[in-house]
C-alpha cells in the first residue's frame, strides 16, 4: 500500500481491521514461509536467472518507442547488476531504456563515482540523449546521491532515485565487524562522517530527486526506515521490504510513475516520517 502517513488520519492497523493486532500460530508460520519463497525467488535471480538471462541476451526489445529518458541502474552493497533483471524486463516492455552500471563494493566512493561518470557517458552517446535518468538501490542509492550532488553528475541527470538508501547509516553494520573493516565504501554503511557531509551538500537545480523507502526495510537506519527529509519527494511503500524494492513488480509499478516528468506526476507531496 502507498502511504501519505499523515498522523491525524492513520490508525493503528489493529483498529483499522478490528483484529486487535492478533495473529494466530498459522498466520505467522505462512507469513515466514512466504517470506522465505520470496528470498529464495530473489537468490535465485540474483545468482542463476540474471545472469543466463545476460549471457543468452533474452531481455526483450523495447515495446514501441523510447519513452522518456534512458534510466542508469545502480546496485547496492555485495550485489551485481543481475539484481536489475526483473526491473529492466519490466521498465523496457514499458518503453523506458534500461542500462546496467556495475561496480566492486569495496572501492572508494570517488572512485566509483568516476567510473559512473563514464559509464553514463557512454550511455548517452549511444542513445543520442542529452540526460539520464539515475536509480540507486540501498548503498547504490548514495553513489548516485554523491555523484549528482558532487561528482558533476548534475548536468547530465534529470531525475535521481534512491530506493532503500541508508541516507543515515544501516540498522546492521554495528554488529558486523567484517563490514566495518573493509574500505571506504563499506563505512558508508554506517552513521558515519561520510553520511553526514552527503547530507549536509546542497541539491543542484535542475536534478529532481526522489526517494522511495519503506517502514518495512529492516536494513535502513533512520526516522522512518529511510525517510529523506531533503528530497523533493518522499515516497513510503508499505507492501516491500529491501529486497521486494528491486524483485516485486507491484513496486515496479510505483516507480515507474515516479519517472514520469513532474508535469505529468502531479503535485509533490512530502510524505510525514511515520516514526518520527
Amino acid at each position: 500500500m502507498l502511504r501519505s502517513h499523515d498522523p491525524s488520519t492513520h490508525r493503528p492497523r489493529s483498529e483499522a481491521d478490528g483484529t486487535n493486532g492478533r495473529q494466530s500460530a498459522f498466520d505467522r508460520f505462512r507469513v515466514h514461509v512466504e517470506g522465505f519463497i520470496y528470498l529464495l525467488e530473489d537468490f535465485t535471480w540474483i545468482l542463476l536467472l540474471g545472469p543466463l538471462e545476460d549471457a543468452l541476451d533474452s531481455h526483450p526489445p523495447l515495446s514501441g518507442d523510447r519513452v522518456g529518458h534512458p534510466i542508469v541502474a545502480v546496485h547496492g552493497f555485495g550485489q551485481t547488476m543481475h539484481v536489475y533483471h526483473k526491473m529492466r524486463r519490466y521498465m523496457k516492455t514499458h518503453g523506458r531504456e534500461f542500462h546496467l552500471f556495475n561496480y566492486f563494493t569495496p572501492e572508494s566512493i570517488k572512485k566509483t563515482v568516476g567510473k559512473l561518470d563514464r559509464y553514463v557517458d557512454r550511455v548517452l552517446e549511444k542513445t543520442g540523449a542529452e540526460k539520464v535518468d539515475l536509480i540507486g538501490h540501498s548503498l547504490g542509492g548514495l553513489v548516485v546521491r554523491y555523484y549528482v550532488q558532487a561528482g558533476g553528475g548534475s548536468r547530465k541527470v534529470s531525475t535521481c532515485i534512491t530506493l532503500g538508501a541508508p541516507h543515515d547509516g544501516t540498522r546492521i553494520s554495528p554488529y558486523l565487524p567484517v563490514i566495518r573493516s573493509m574500505a571506504e565504501m563499506s563505512r558508508t554503511l554506517r552513521e558515519s562522517r561520510f553520511c553526514r557531509e552527503l547530507n549536509a551538500m546542497e541539491k543542484p537545480a535542475g536534478v529532481r530527486f526522489i526517494n522511495i523507502y519503506s517502514p518495512n526495510d529492516f536494513f535502513v537506519r533512520s526516522k522512518g526506515r529511510g525517510s529523506w527529509e531533503e528530497a523533493d519527494r518522499n515516497v513510503g511503500v508499505d507492501f516491500v521490504g529491501h529486497l521486494g524494492m528491486i524483485m516485486d513488480y507491484r513496486f515496479f509499478d510505483v516507480l515507474l510513475r515516479e519517472l514520469r516528468p513532474a508535469q505529468q506526476a502531479g503535485n509533490v507531496i512530502s510524505m510525514q516520517d511515520r516514526h518520527r
